[in-house]
């Protein structure tokens, strides 16, 4: 899996959490536990009830209204909905049970019941670190209401606590005013810690970016979970390389309307709504909207081409819906397919533009690199042709992938030649039909996009062949094989089976953060689909000019092999800072969580 897709992956899976209710539940079951086994613990059977009180009034009650409040505070500022500030919430008192443990076991040796009060109230000034740090990342807030927000849950808990210590008659047992002054010595010296921690950890991102390693977590995070792509994107503009890009339309045109294949020289990436991550279901809603039949393939490119810009990968768009053109060459070539070791090529010349779809398919294969582009319009060149659509078909993947090698280039340029020279033997009049289709109940988090099946139909003196490209990151293994066998079936002496590699599918589920098409939409529910839109496609053929277009957009931001290196560096780094600081702020909390202890 690419590195982009592993970072959307990696930010997601932090915030897929149980739903609301089943952490409220938890806190109102952890609660009571906590409190009814110390206060059983350290001061005895006859307290058990207290405890269970205090656990649910102060530890549950308290951590949901802190969530409540917190999740207000962050509301138009951050990614804290109820749900993830309850998460926030259970996990301090995770981490506040463990220290309340800990005293109740030592308030049991001694015989000393104020030993559990007193860690009692370090234990609630800790919680300012754990805070502090969530808040800075998961909010947009700062400054002075980030301090006091942080403060929500250890101050609410601790005056719930107190409430019920004056009720029950315990707060006469206690030095109150050394207790108080304790906790504030603990919050200060967490917010101080926190402070210190948070910084370490940007100064990785600093150094090698100009952004801070957190900052540009929270810019992932708001992309992943807001659809907030500004922050992102600044952070990629500022890494990434200029370069011109060529874009590649084709348009056909019949009496029963237009159809097109598009293929931009550049890759969908990197994530969610992130620069141009969405471009090949932008290119077929657009296509679309003029009443033009898309087919987007995907271009042999990976994700140093991916733009990062938005704003840009909208000028790619704009330019690509302008090169729809009208008339045209009428003929075309026979189908060709040739497959040489791994490597599968289908050629079919069309308006004298060959166009080529390349895959490995049953070996499972991430994107092929541009320099399978390169070779292709090599070989189109010495054949005599002017130009060509070139396509990887993106259509087989497992966990596993195997790399295209040398051997796979030598094979893909015979491949490749033999099936130029089969095509380029006899020319006819050719015949297209188009058909777009969706698959009703499903969409982007199950793995496929709004430009759903796309289907173009060719015949050439009764050949046909069948070219069907999904929107969406690639397929199971063996989907394609299923697909081209049903199409061969009925009659189509060639069929392909591509994605679009659309990555507005990325980033919205566990594991690699996306479905690859076959997973979770069924393949017997794909199957049906793709042969019922190819019928379709079929039942509108008619007569067809052919009218190519190719343009280069000019120095486009793309994120660039530098760019990938320096993301991977960043995060690999910081992740390491990060872990090495830890062990430092837990030492010194507890450390200082002891002396404060000792003095109070």
């Amino acid at each position: 899996m690419d590195f982009t897709g592993q970072l959307a992956s990696k930010y997601r899976s932090v915030f897929t959490l149980p739903k609301t209710r089943s952490l409220m539940v938890a806190l109102f079951v952890i609660g009571p536990a906590i409190g009814g086994f110390v206060y059983f613990m350290g001061a005895g059977a006859q307290s058990i009830y207290f405890g269970m009180i205090d656990g649910v009034c102060s530890l549950a009650i308290g951590s949901a209204v802190s969530a409540v409040l917190v999740m207000q505070a962050s509301k138009k500022a951050g990614i804290l909905t109820l749900r993830r500030a309850a998460a926030v919430m259970l996990f301090s008192l995770f981490l506040m049970g463990v220290g309340l443990i800990a005293g109740s076991v030592s308030a049991y040796a001694l015989h000393d019941m104020t030993v559990l009060e007193r860690v009692y109230f370090v234990s609630c000034g800790l919680l300012m670190a754990f805070q502090f740090i969530i808040l800075s990342v998961a909010s947009d807030l700062k400054g002075v209401r980030l301090y006091f927000m942080s403060l929500v849950q250890p101050s609410i808990i601790l005056t719930l606590h107190l409430v019920l210590l004056i009720l029950a008659g315990y707060a006469s047992k206690i030095n109150l005013p050394t207790y108080l002054a304790g906790f504030a010595s603990m919050v200060l010296f967490s917010y101080a810690i926190a402070r210190w921690y948070y910084h370490q950890i940007e100064k990785v991102g600093k150094g090698m970016l100009g952004f801070g390693s957190l900052t540009l977590l929270k810019a992932f995070i708001n992309a992943l979970i807001l659809d907030r792509t500004d922050y992102i994107e600044d952070v990629l503009q500022s890494i990434a390389i200029t370069k011109d890009v060529d874009v590649r339309v084709m348009t056909f045109n019949t009496k029963n309307g237009q159809g097109a294949v598009a293929a931009p020289l550049t890759h969908p990436g990197p994530f969610r709504n992130v620069g141009g991550a969405t471009l090949p279901t932008n290119i077929a809603s657009s296509f679309l909207a003029k009443s033009v039949c898309p087919v987007v393939f995907h271009t042999p490119t990976t994700h140093d081409t991916d733009i990062v810009s938005s704003k840009e990968a909208e000028l790619v768009l704009h330019t690509m819906v302008s090169m729809i053109g009208p008339g045209g060459v009428s003929t075309a070539s026979k189908p060709a397919v040739v497959k040489r070791g791994d490597v599968t090529v289908t050629c079919q010349v069309l308006g004298g533009v060959p166009l080529i779809v390349i895959t490995r398919s049953p070996v499972p294969t991430e994107d092929l690199p541009q320099e399978v582009h390169d070779l292709c319009m090599k070989i189109i060149a010495e054949k005599g042709y002017p130009d060509g659509v070139v396509v990887d078909a993106h259509n087989v993947m497992e966990k596993d992938y195997l790399p295209f090698t040398d051997a796979d280039m030598q094979n893909l340029g015979v491949a490749l030649e033999g099936a130029l020279t089969e095509a380029s033997n006899h020319f006819a009049t050719l015949y297209v039909g188009c058909h777009n289709a969706k698959i009703s109940r499903y969409g982007k988090k199950e793995g496929i996009g709004e430009g759903g099946i796309m289907t173009l139909v060719t015949s050439v003196e009764g050949n046909k062949a069948a070219f069907v490209s999904l929107d969406g990151n690639n397929m199971i293994s063996g989907l394609r094989e299923k697909i081209c066998a049903e199409l061969m079936q009925r009659g189509y002496a060639v069929a392909e089976v591509a994605t679009t590699d659309t990555h507005v599918v990325t980033g919205r589920t566990q594991g690699e953060g996306y479905y690859t098409l076959g997973v979770a939409i069924p393949e017997a529910t794909i199957i049906k689909k793709v042969i019922e839109a190819v019928k379709q496609a079929d039942s509108k053929m008619s007569e067809c000019l052919v009218n190519f277009s190719k343009r280069t957009v000019p120095q486009l931001h793309l994120l660039g092999d530098r760019g990938i290196e320096k993301l991977w560096k960043v995060t690999d780094q910081s992740i390491g800072v990060a872990k090495s600081r830890l062990y430092v702020v837990i030492l010194g909390l507890i450390v200082f969580g002891t002396l404060v202890y000792a003095v109070i």
